[in-house]
């Protein structure tokens, strides 16, 4: 038999054996076209008349073409599309059939957190998602052993602080598991733990969505300590602990995600830096002697630096504070002033109202005072009129 022959039927016998590899799964289907494969490699050997290369070749066909129907599964999936099917849930009222019931709080559901995970796995996923019935949470999971086949384990705790969780919890993305064993499942009788699904991760805030007493829930946490013990079935408003070898905490990931890196935590950004506003300013005197100290107090909402401005007769007198919220001065020219105070940030300032100061530089002389009238009688009207050189104040 030609060299040709034999290459070929080689061929024919390889691409049988990748397409068991591509399974990954249903072992019995497996060996047995790896085995009709041999079979075909032995006879091609044998005899290669034509119609045993047609049947050959008919036969490759039909494999690859039902191999590539049934075995080829969903390909590889964003954090950013597991999130966009989470959503596509909450906007269409959790109506997918084939997957059991995902609605959040709904009551009377035969169905535990495991069901309830399956379901929504199976729906971000693929159909052939499969986790355990049991054992999410609890150590020997904890220790290192993935939900089956299809998740790994990203991070694990044992006898763990919550500070310790809240920083593993950080690292979830959508699409993630989260299984956890306390003192309140020995409490309970439970010995499976609890998991639940990550929805989204901003950074400081998280959701999940889980199934208890045949309820389901979605929930949105802060991603802290309070938070988290806040958060109804996990730390049962902090009375359960990690504190032992046999509490802790998993993160498991789904082999069909994609890496680490295709997930970007979106905290709502701060607000755009604006000027500052609600400038002001007060002083500690309305009246200085020329060369006498006045204390000028100012500030403004969103404002670190400071400049105040004295106006008398068109003249600008400039005092610079710097970041003090605070300046002392003396005016050496006598008359009114005008003050204002300038409050800056990076992005521009405010200017307060003013406030108006009498600078004197000597007591009024030469005061004097007179009446439109010397006598008047019970009720009836007498005008004074007074000054005084240097004075800008009276008192009758």
């Amino acid at each position: 038999m030609s060299f040709g022959k034999n290459a070929c039927s080689l061929l024919a016998y390889l691409l049988v054996l990748c397409l068991n590899d591509l399974r990954g799964s249903k072992r019995s289907y497996a060996f047995f076209v790896r085995g009709f494969g041999c079979a075909l490699f032995i006879w091609g050997k044998c005899t290669m008349k034509p119609i045993v290369k047609k049947a050959l070749s008919l036969f490759l066909v039909l494999v690859l073409t039902a191999s590539g129907m049934s075995t080829i599964s969903v390909s590889a999936i964003t954090a950013y599309e597991v999130l966009d099917k989470l959503n596509w849930l909450d906007a269409n009222g959790y109506e997918v059939s084939g997957y059991g019931n995902l609605k959040p709080n709904t009551t009377g559901l035969p169905v535990n957190c495991w069901k309830y995970i399956l379901n929504l796995s199976k729906y971000c996923f693929g159909s052939d998602i499969s986790i355990p019935s049991s054992g999410g949470g609890n150590y020997n999971y904890i220790k290192g052993n993935a939900l089956g086949s299809f998740y790994r384990v990203e991070a694990a705790l044992t006898n763990c602080s919550y500070d310790q969780i809240v920083a593993l919890l950080k690292k979830s993305q959508p699409g993630d598991l989260i299984g956890y064993y306390n003192s309140h499942h020995i409490e309970n009788d439970n010995y499976d733990g609890h998991i639940m699904m990550i929805g989204n991760n901003t950074g400081s805030k998280l959701t999940v969505y889980q199934s208890y007493h045949g309820e389901v829930f979605k929930d949105t946490v802060n991603l802290t300590v309070n938070g988290l013990k806040n958060l109804n079935s996990f730390g049962y408003n902090g009375s359960a602990n990690f504190n032992s070898s046999n509490y802790g905490i998993s993160l498991f990931r789904c082999n069909k995600r994609t890496g680490q890196s295709d997930w970007v935590y979106t905290d709502d950004p701060p607000a755009p830096p604006t000027p500052p506003t609600n400038a002001w300013i007060t002083s500690d005197k309305t009246m200085v002697h020329i060369g006498e100290t006045i204390t000028f107090t100012y500030d403004a909402e969103g404002a670190y630096r400071y400049r105040v401005g004295a106006v008398r007769s068109g003249n600008l007198t400039v005092f610079e504070p710097g970041t003090s919220k605070s300046c002392s001065v003396s005016f050496s020219e006598p008359g009114w002033y005008a003050v204002h105070a300038q409050c800056f940030n990076d992005c521009g300032y405010v200017d307060s109202s003013e406030i108006y100061i009498y600078v004197y530089d000597s007591i009024p002389t030469n005061a004097w005072i007179e009446s439109d009238k010397s006598v008047v009688k019970v009720g009836e009207t007498i005008t004074f009129t007074y000054d005084a050189e240097g004075a800008y104040r009276y008192r009758v």
